[in-house]
């Protein structure tokens, strides 16, 4: 007797068993957070029905949660995910469960995959102190633990997750300078990475999770300083994200000149990890091709041996050496 072939069943992203998940691992952020579903007109998730369910119904239709949502969405110009602080503790969160405008993983991942990385990017703004104000700390905190969560969630092999440094480097080379700037988070989320088989993620408790988050993006987290000046050299560059989609190499090949020049450290890591996006045969969807793109591969490879063997000047190290953070160092 024959069996037909079982077909592959794309996972599925379980907002209610998320949401009570949490409810378990942080007791104390129920009622306290609040979830919606971005994309069925903000739909109240609360995986229970009695009277504290009924408060939080009610609670929500005293300031109109779709109209915070719809005005998010018109002052983005564009559909997204968003933590939004309310005051006295008080937190609402949006998940958009679509593909979202801009790659978090790899674009390969499935879709259910993208969903929880950016459902523990926006929890981790509000469980993890200091991480619910708009300032890239805060980014480097959220990205921190969904990137710890995807390791527990996927694995330490997952294919998936690395993107994250080299999509958070593109958004600061291609994207507005407030956005790209605000989320580069790239500085902390390759030092977890660097370590994904060094850790044994899944002994971690809830809330070790987010301590070890926290921990990693204020040890590893670009100064401020650093990164204006960082921002800065990639400023020509900037905006040119939307003629990439279309299929505009010319920005990709004046960051292939300015990386294969340039004698900042920081500026040749950074800017070579999104240049991988499109270049890099373990990284890129769609591989440039051509003798050009052939050589700067290979010049990429050499100036990256040349930079491992004798340390050009970095930006950062430059900085440090005048600045010292209260924050860096062990917590």
């Amino acid at each position: 007797m024959t069996h037909p072939a079982k077909k592959n069943v794309e996972p599925v992203f379980d907002f209610d068993a998320e949401v009570a998940r949490v409810w378990r691992d942080f007791p104390q952020v129920k009622n306290k957070v609040i979830f919606f579903d971005a994309c069925h007109d903000a739909r109240l998730v609360y995986p229970e029905t009695g009277a504290e369910r009924e408060v939080i119904e009610k609670f929500v239709k005293s300031f109109d949660a779709k109209h915070i949502m719809k005005s998010a969405f018109d002052r983005w110009g564009e559909k997204n995910s968003f933590c939004q602080p309310l005051g006295a503790g008080m937190r609402l969160l949006y998940i958009l469960m679509e593909k979202h405008p801009y790659d978090k993983i790899s674009p390969r991942a499935p879709q259910a995959q993208e969903t929880a990385f950016v459902f523990d990017h926006e929890l981790g703004h509000a469980i993890i102190p200091g991480a619910d104000v708009p300032t890239n700390r805060s980014e480097c905190f959220a990205d921190a633990y969904a990137t710890i969560r995807h390791l527990q969630r996927f694995g330490a092999d997952s294919p998936t997750i690395g993107h994250v440094v080299n999509n958070r480097s593109f958004d600061l080379v291609f994207r507005e300078d407030w956005y790209g700037r605000s989320h580069f988070t790239s500085a902390v989320t390759e030092k977890i990475l660097a370590r994904r088989h060094k850790i044994d993620w899944n002994k971690l408790s809830p809330q070790r999770t987010a301590d070890l988050a926290r921990k990693f993006a204020l040890e590893y987290e670009m100064a401020s300083e650093a990164l204006t000046m960082l921002e800065k050299d990639f400023q020509p560059l900037h905006k040119k994200a939307e003629s990439i989609a279309k299929g505009d190499t010319t920005p990709l090949k004046e960051l292939a000149e300015k990386v294969l020049s340039t004698e900042s450290s920081d500026v040749f890591k950074y800017g070579a990890n999104a240049l991988a996006l499109y270049v890099d045969q373990r990284t890129a969807d769609t591989v440039l091709q051509g003798t050009y793109w052939n050589k700067v591969r290979k010049k990429l490879v050499k100036r990256s041996k040349a930079f491992n063997r004798y340390g050009a000047p970095s930006l950062r190290k430059m900085l440090m050496k005048k600045i010292s953070s209260p924050f860096r160092g062990k917590i």
